[in-house]
């Protein structure tokens, strides 16, 4: 099919368009593509969206810790928890202390990482460990900017997977991540509220590696 092209002039001024088979074939090619790559054509794409959702999550909650703060005498929740809970039973202590947080929070969705499997529970009073994705420094202090608050749960010890429950880094820990989430990556809010995508193969601006010696976590 051949038409003329609008706006000029003299013989020989034409221009070929795309016939409906011609268009339709072209969709057929590309409909195969997306069927031969399938969805990890995407991935890279969905991941990076839900990265970026989970840091900007991470912000909201970071700012939920210095709403909290400021009506608890410059206090964290952990701070206001007995130090003995934490060795005994931290699985119910990290719930409870993310219930503290239920009113600058407003949802318990905040809790759970758009790149995780877990869900997000229906309220505060019904959430348990499997409604959460973020870990909580149980030593973090607004006095220390620089320190670790928390972050997603795929945080490893020296390579080394770290399971849930209370987790004491010692003096030679590196953080290291998994892939269980966003590729390898782990979104880390500090104090100061700000976040970092870390993984220790492209080091972030606070240094090539984490270490958090003196900052004990309760992990999801």
């Amino acid at each position: 099919m051949w038409t003329r092209c609008a706006g000029r002039s003299g013989p020989g001024r034409f221009e070929r368009a795309l016939t409906v088979s011609e268009l339709l074939v072209l969709v057929a090619v590309i409909a195969l593509l997306v069927w031969v790559l399938g969805p990890k054509a995407f991935e890279p794409v969905q991941t990076r969206i839900r990265t970026e959702n989970c840091a900007r999550q991470l912000r909201s909650i970071g700012v939920a810790f210095r709403l909290y703060a400021g009506d608890y005498g410059n206090l964290f929740p952990t701070a206001l928890m007995h130090d003995d809970l934490w060795l005994t039973n931290c699985e119910d202590a990290l719930v409870s202390a993310w219930r503290r947080l239920s009113n600058e929070l407003a949802t318990p969705r905040f809790l759970v990482c758009p790149g995780d499997t877990r869900f997000a529970a229906v309220n505060f009073e019904s959430m348990t460990r499997s409604n959460l994705s973020y870990f909580m420094s149980i030593d973090a202090s607004p006095a220390a900017p620089q320190m670790l608050l928390a972050g997603d749960r795929n945080i490893s010890s020296n390579g080394v997977q770290i399971g849930p429950g209370f987790f004491d880094p010692g003096t030679n820990c590196i953080l290291t991540t998994t892939k269980e989430l966003h590729r390898g990556v782990a979104c880390l809010l500090f104090v100061d509220g700000s976040v970092t995508r870390y993984r220790p193969s492209n080091p972030p601006e606070r240094g090539p590696f984490l270490t958090i010696a003196t900052n004990r976590l309760a992990i999801p």
